[in-house]
């Protein structure tokens, strides 16, 4: 697909250029609906999530480092 970083996201197989909270997430994956699921209407955080956001309280990080 041609992904050189990360986060990137694919819907139906084309990249898709998107801001990174949840709700602009969602509208991109359910702009590729023709006939939209019910979920499409889940309103949702327009707020970027923080870039440690998922991570388990004490969980260790990688050991991968930059010079």
């Amino acid at each position: 697909y041609g992904v050189g970083g990360s986060p990137t996201l694919i819907i139906n197989g084309e990249k898709v250029t998107s801001y990174r909270d949840p709700g602009n997430l969602l509208i991109a994956v359910c702009s590729g609906f023709k006939k939209q699921p019910k979920e499409c209407q889940t309103e949702l955080s327009f707020v970027n999530p923080s870039p440690t956001f998922g991570n388990k309280a004490g969980a260790s990080g990688s050991s991968g480092s930059c010079n």
